[in-house]
């Protein structure tokens, strides 16, 4: 099914504030946010784009406008393969076949 935004106005406005004071604690380094919540984030975050997927075949991850690093990446996705039990080899052999 593809996603739909649900949101009125007042609710993405929420959403954006709410995204601009997580961005402002990131760049002041103190995240006043749990670690589950952090963890739900993530979650919610990886389902999101997968339905975006659905509309937008050729989504990039992130915006052009991204600070996201190479190092910052790869740990996040490591620890994701880690903790879905998948290899490093396994996931180039479902990309060579197509499923990317």
């Amino acid at each position: 099914m593809k996603f739909m935004s649900l949101l009125n106005h007042a609710e993405e406005m929420s959403l954006v504030n709410l995204i601009e004071q997580l961005e402002q604690q990131v760049t002041d380094g103190k995240t006043t946010i749990s670690t589950e919540q952090v963890q739900e984030l993530l979650c919610l975050a990886i389902k999101l784009y997968i339905n975006k997927l659905d509309e937008e075949s050729q989504l990039p991850p992130f915006p052009p406008s991204s600070s996201i690093t190479a190092t910052e990446a790869l740990i996040t996705v490591s620890r994701i393969l880690k903790q879905i039990n998948v290899e490093v080899f396994e996931l180039a052999m479902w990309q060579n076949m197509g499923t990317n």
